[in-house]
């Protein structure tokens, strides 16, 4: 969703006449920077997450290995 909406102000951006109003330009801009950022933390996160997951995998097939 967040992802969408970035897609939509990026094509906002590129209107030949996005700066005539430069407030409005700036609240585009301002907008797509935070959830630029929030995407970006998401990724992070997930990934970390996934790092997690699968280094628990790991140590619990040890630790089966271990047991047999």
């Amino acid at each position: 969703m967040k992802e969408a909406r970035i897609q939509q102000l990026e094509g906002q951006m590129t209107a030949p006449d996005f700066w005539d109003n430069q407030n409005a330009a700036q609240t585009v801009i301002n907008e797509t920077n935070a959830l630029k950022e929030m995407v970006d933390q998401f990724h992070e996160l997930n990934e970390s997450y996934e790092n997690l997951q699968l280094t628990y995998e790991l140590v619990k097939e040890e630790e089966d290995a271990e047991l047999q």
